[in-house]
């Protein structure tokens, strides 16, 4: 009986990169600044609004936003905490900075809720590795997850050989989109 329960229980973890940077945008590279990461861009400003009110359309919402204390994810978490009128509900995480440490993200993780829905905002190449981290323990355990990062859905399975991938913009009509 608790294995069952147990397998009806899920944490949902969104994963976002933040928006287009000054930084990576190429207008902060070689300015004095005392901040490395100035924040976000008037059209990284404008992408996180529209991603947020496109995953708004989807009925996803979240218990807690994790993000990078970094100017850019920061913003980022912001905007999105903004549109779906989230109060509080926002906790800068260190183990979300770029350098930061997977495996205390993980434990930090086990505080929360097993049915919680968390949306984690951070960097690249970090964002990459947690998906990584997660997939292949899927597949040691013989699971399936489905994944959406980016815009991208992608469905890894252990039973099946091949990878399936299944692209979609956010934003892009809900209905016309197979899930299967």
């Amino acid at each position: 009986m608790t294995s069952n329960m147990e397998s009806q229980l899920r944490m949902e973890l969104y994963l976002l990169r933040h928006g287009e940077s000054i930084k990576n945008a190429g207008q902060g590279r070689g300015s004095k600044s005392k901040n490395g990461n100035p924040g976000l861009t008037e059209n990284g400003k404008k992408e996180i609004t529209r991603i947020a009110k496109s995953i708004r359309k989807f009925k996803i919402t979240f218990d807690i936003i994790l993000t990078s204390p970094l100017n850019s994810a920061a913003q980022t978490a912001k905007i999105i905490s903004s549109i779906f009128k989230m109060k509080d509900n926002t906790v800068n995480c260190d183990e979300l900075l770029p350098e930061g440490n997977s495996l205390e993200l993980y434990n930090r993780l086990q505080d929360f809720a097993s049915e919680s829905s968390i949306l984690i905002v951070g960097h690249e190449p970090y964002l990459t590795n947690i998906i990584d981290d997660i997939i292949s323990q899927q597949r040691s355990k013989g699971r399936r997850s489905r994944l959406v990062t980016n815009g991208t859905s992608e469905r890894y399975s252990q039973t099946r050989k091949k990878h399936c991938r299944q692209e979609r913009w956010i934003g892009q009509d809900k209905d016309n989109f197979n899930y299967s």
